[in-house]
């Protein structure tokens, strides 16, 4: 069976004026900035299966959207991307939209035992 075009993600490609090369290499930019290294030999072919109807795994749909976030000056979900929304927690880890001093002044309100480095 044939894979159904991502003509979301094409448009928002097409809206930010990015080739796939061009795309790649600011999904590059966004995992370099998040010490992702697993996610830094992203590149234009990656980026044009994706186009193509290949759904992206692990964060990858959370670093592209944060960086046709930047380029847009707007959020950008995965769902409006087409790409399936993160299931797992460690896929929210880079949620722009949560300010990390509130997140770290929540941490500090629950009673927790200091020596669980765990938790961190």
């Amino acid at each position: 069976m044939a894979r159904e075009r991502n003509e979301r993600f094409r448009a928002l490609l097409d809206e930010a004026r990015w080739s796939v090369a061009g795309a790649a290499n600011a999904f590059v930019r966004v995992a370099k900035e998040n010490d992702l290294l697993d996610y830094t030999r992203t590149q234009r072919q990656t980026v044009q299966h994706w186009v193509a109807g290949h759904h992206p795994s692990g964060l990858s749909p959370i670093i592209m959207c944060e960086a046709l976030s930047r380029r847009l000056e707007r959020v950008i979900t995965p769902s409006e991307a087409g790409f399936a929304a993160p299931t797992s927690p460690a896929q929210g880890a880079l949620d722009w939209r949560v300010d990390p001093l509130v997140a770290l002044s929540d941490l500090r309100s629950v009673d927790l035992d200091p020596d669980r480095r765990s938790l961190l």
